[in-house]
């Protein structure tokens, strides 16, 4: 046996019911760590783990660290009829059941709810000398999930592991600190991903644990093209085209989609390959919506957040509630605004038509360059190519008598380059001519950071 054998191994598990519309889920998140301390950083970055949760790195001197092994996270819908303390009880059922697959020497179970802190600390033993009943002679509410939770903190305590229930601040206490709810947030998050499983009538039960090494990672492919901070659409299907992103940015606000501002831009894209998350956050709203014909808009800043991103990408249409029934607006699962619906429509289509009419050059555009022998009715489209203003051939050395040559922004759009006039090409009579034009960077074009990235 090796001395990592004899290394005394726990659990820390943060357990959180949810609730919406009489259905439920429950949420679980955590992690089995050894005690020894850790060879290289295995934290969240803000927080340490140790034997008693996760502590901020700035008190962390008071508590040991440990060694996270692996971390859990689990999620299951209740079906209706139920209650938030039905959620609660099996949150925690839930945890311990799982903490009994492993030999552990403690286990640490938080909560934010007193009813299952002080019913397994100070209640059940008293219910079950007295036959299961209170006092008065009634039977405690949800019985048979008490009788469970009492006999798996028994089997635990029964082999020698000890089983602690703490309570929590919640994640919704204006007074809690980081410290005290990130645990608590994220159970929260799963539980929310129960609830929205049993809202579309998938009655699952699911813990999957992760690798420690690079669980606090996730790789955000956000295309450069996608640079803008808004994205819109129709929520009719026959209105959405995969690859296909009216992109903008129309000020503060949200309401005043379609009025023309100085700094507002709007852009089209195309991309080959779909963005498989906004394809998921346009999909699921056009789902919810049915043939409501409505403007959309996505906050693309908060759909590429590492962890909302990573969450869609992992539950997809789960990882997206609706709060309100009589909107349409979508919430991330930290309860971030993810998408709005526009109102007045009548404003938001002006903005929609400029896209729509944009669409139709891009589309234009690339039917020209893929078969020049179509022709097109009315004003032929004259285009100005700015690739070569931008981008420069850089020739590099890779091996002997080898080179290599690289599309490279040119030096002089260093940052805190504003702008560059261009001489813009356009239809006049018979003849083509030219005119001076500024385009301003994050504006006109793309901002330096996604030009940069860009690049071959």
């Amino acid at each position: 046996m090796s001395e990592e054998d004899n290394v005394t191994q726990g659990m820390v598990l943060y357990s959180d019911g949810g609730y919406r519309v009489n259905c439920g889920g429950w949420g679980l998140h955590g992690y089995l760590y050894s005690a020894t301390p850790p060879k290289k950083n295995l934290g969240t970055g803000d927080h340490i783990l140790t034997a008693h949760g996760y502590v901020s790195k700035a008190t962390y001197a008071l508590e040991d660290p440990v060694t996270p092994i692996h971390y859990i996270d689990g999620y299951g819908a209740i079906a209706p009829p139920t209650t938030n303390n039905v959620a609660e009880l099996l949150a925690t059922i839930n945890g311990l059941t799982h903490a009994l697959k492993f030999d552990i020497a403690d286990v640490q179970v938080f909560t934010d709810s007193e009813y299952v802190r002080k019913g397994l600390e100070f209640w059940v033993d008293g219910w079950r000398a007295n036959g299961w009943l209170k006092k008065d002679q009634t039977e405690p509410a949800n019985v048979g999930l008490w009788k469970e939770l009492a006999e798996l903190r028994d089997q635990l305590t029964g082999r020698g592991t000890k089983v602690k229930i703490n309570w929590v601040k919640g994640h919704s206490d204006k007074i809690a600190t980081m410290e005290d709810i990130l645990g608590n947030l994220l159970a929260d998050r799963q539980a929310t991903v129960g609830v929205m499983s049993a809202i579309r009538n998938k009655i699952v039960n699911n813990i999957e644990t992760s690798a420690a090494e690079g669980y606090w990672k996730h790789n955000v492919e956000r295309h450069p093209l996608l640079n803008n901070r808004r994205m819109y659409f129709n929520t009719l299907s026959d209105f959405i085209k995969p690859g296909l992103y009216y992109l903008g940015d129309h000020g503060k606000d949200d309401d005043l989609l379609g009025k023309r501002i100085s700094d507002g831009a709007y852009s089209v894209v195309i991309l080959e390959n779909p963005d498989p998350i906004l394809e998921e956050i346009r999909n699921y709203q056009s789902e919810i919506a049915g043939n409501i014909d409505s403007i959309i808009m996505v906050r693309l800043d908060h759909a590429y957040r590492q962890d909302t991103h990573q969450e869609i990408t992992r539950y997809g249409a789960l990882a997206m509630e609706q709060v309100q029934p009589y909107r349409l607006d979508l919430f991330c699962l930290d309860r971030e605004p993810l998408t709005r619906e526009l109102r007045p429509p009548k404003l938001a289509m002006r903005a929609v038509e400029s896209v729509s009419e944009l669409a139709l050059k891009l589309e234009q555009y690339i039917l020209q360059k893929t078969d020049s022998n179509i022709a097109f009715s009315g004003v032929p489209l004259i285009t100005t190519d700015i690739t070569d203003i931008i981008y420069e051939k850089v020739e590099k050395i890779v091996k002997k008598n080898t080179t290599e040559v690289s599309t490279k922004l040119k030096p002089e759009y260093n940052v805190g380059y504003a702008a560059l006039q261009v001489n813009v090409n356009y239809q006049s009579g018979e003849s083509v001519k030219a005119v001076p034009v500024t385009l301003t960077l994050g504006i006109d074009l793309l901002d330096r950071n996604a030009l940069k990235r860009l690049e071959s």
